[in-house]
């Protein structure tokens, strides 16, 4: 997952089916981007080889990202603005 910011670039890797070696978590990332209200660009790269790109895409907010069978990918906010930080 990469996430652009004007200038600013940050990068997540995640490994599919958790977080950690012999994990079963959720598969989820978090980025911790400051006070910047807005990304850009959202970029996923999937498994299988292909590649999603989300526009304009608000910050402080649960993201769910997301792929049909017939590769459209999605990116939906899951809820209103994050009002406490995750350490990590």
């Amino acid at each position: 997952i990469t996430a652009r910011s004007g200038d600013q670039l940050w990068t997540r890797w995640m490994r599919a089916g958790g977080t950690g070696l012999s994990s079963s978590g959720p598969p989820e990332v978090y980025l911790g981007l400051g006070d910047i209200p807005s990304l850009d660009v959202l970029t996923v790269h999937w498994p299988d080889g292909t590649v999603s790109h989300f526009n304009d895409v608000p910050t402080k907010h649960w993201i769910s990202v997301s792929k049909d069978t017939s590769n459209h990918s999605t990116a939906s906010d899951l809820s209103a603005p994050m009002t406490s930080q995750r350490e990590g």
